[in-house]
């Protein structure tokens, strides 16, 4: 049957046979997505947004979709918005908290990256990026290897992880000298 051939062709059936529905909307635009198809993905999950603003997966996966292609105050508003729709999900704190750093407005990643830590307390990613903050931005450099520390426990072959190993032996060597 060609109309279960993919996922694109399938769920352009489902919105044929019944197009006010959100849930086919957003499962072809995430078809689209993983096809490599973003600008159509991101015309049918516009088109979810329309049907219902009040979707996490449609906020969360336009925001992605928008930063990804420049527009980041639009991808800020949407990742702000599925932030309130469910605030437990790590990840959403965890991608809120790197826009903010590389905005640099500490304040803000550093709320966001501390939620998603105490949502998830195994999140290697963003207790990295907790240690930045600590040691470029608040210039606390304890601090920043506890948390560099704990980042590298969870996983020690992330990305940077010779660099975040330097910081903790040049903090290390800071604290001794005082």
């Amino acid at each position: 049957n060609q109309i279960w051939a993919s996922e694109v062709s399938l769920w352009n059936d489902a919105l044929k046979k019944s197009p006010q529905k959100v849930r086919p909307v957003i499962n072809l635009a995430q078809a689209h997505t993983k096809k490599g198809n973003f600008d159509l993905a991101i015309e049918y999950y516009e088109k979810a947004l329309d049907l219902n603003p009040n979707i996490f997966a449609t906020n969360y996966n336009l925001g992605n979709l928008y930063f990804e292609r420049g527009r980041e105050e639009d991808g800020l508003r949407l990742l702000q918005t599925a932030a309130l729709i469910r605030p437990k999900i790590p990840e959403t704190h965890g991608l809120l908290g790197e826009i903010y750093l590389k905005r640099k407005q500490i304040e803000l990643a550093e709320f966001h990256l501390k939620r998603a830590v105490e949502i998830k307390p195994d999140y290697a990613l963003s207790m990295r990026n907790l240690g930045l903050i600590y040691y470029f931005h608040l210039k606390k450099p304890e601090e920043a290897a506890a948390y560099f520390s704990r980042a590298l426990s969870v996983d020690p072959n992330q990305k940077q992880a010779d660099n975040i190993r330097a910081l903790i032996k040049k903090i290390k060597k800071q604290i001794r000298r005082q």
